[in-house]
């Protein structure tokens, strides 16, 4: 087995789930799980070459398991996986130290999804930012999508700036103190539920060496 789309199965509530390791799994997507069902099966499974993973809460208005980085850590700890890809969609309750404590055991994470999430924009982008000689969270991360956010507070989006210019904007002098393994970020898809980014935010944006900007899905659809 390489790759699993799995629903959350009937067979699953209520019951012990057994032990299961997936050597070669490689994509992982669950969808309409129920939160005591996708605990009991992420503390069961071992997958060493699981590169994507996709968890989808957004069939059961974002309730989400007090366990859950508990148990993606868990899943990590036995596993050791070299995660490339890690999307989470309409997990509504989900702390952002939570979010933090999962990122911190994925540090191979280049394509990171916080999707249909209510969070709050300042402390998730200080948490991501890059500063000397401080501890940095997916440092090779690419490709970072937020979509259908609410801006909490509003006008927080200065934040989202600020988090991918540390990351984009090292000066000549800065370079040797760059770690080696701190990837820029090139695609960036920003989507908000009442509001737009800024036009100076954007042209901050622009600025800092993203290649592919994403601000409007529904235009880019129709190739505008």
């Amino acid at each position: 087995l390489v790759h699993c789309t799995l629903r959350c199965p009937q067979w699953m509530s209520g019951i012990a789930v057994p032990d299961m390791a997936f050597p070669h799994l490689q994509t992982l997507d669950l969808l309409d799980w129920h939160d005591e069902c996708e605990s009991r099966f992420l503390n069961a499974i071992t997958v060493p070459s699981l590169r994507y993973f996709r968890t989808n809460h957004t069939y059961h208005g974002g309730f989400v398991n007090e366990s859950f980085a508990s148990d993606l850590i868990g899943l990590q700890t036995r596993s050791s996986a070299q995660l490339k890809t890690f999307e989470q969609l309409g997990m509504h309750e989900l702390p952002i130290d939570d979010i933090f404590s999962i990122l911190a055991v994925f540090p191979t994470i280049q394509a990171l999804g916080l999707n249909h999430c209510e969070l709050e924009i300042p402390r998730l982008m200080q948490g991501l930012a890059y500063r000397e000689d401080e501890p940095l969270l997916v440092p090779e991360l690419r490709n970072f999508s937020f979509k259908n956010l609410l801006l909490k507070p509003k006008g927080s989006d200065r934040h989202i700036a600020d988090m991918v210019e540390s990351r984009n904007l090292i000066t000549n002098d800065d370079e040797h103190n760059r770690p080696s393994n701190l990837n820029r970020i090139v695609k960036l898809t920003v989507t908000f539920e009442k509001h737009s980014l800024s036009q100076a935010v954007t042209k901050r944006l622009k600025n800092c060496g993203i290649t592919e900007l994403v601000l409007d899905e529904k235009k880019k659809k129709k190739g505008i």
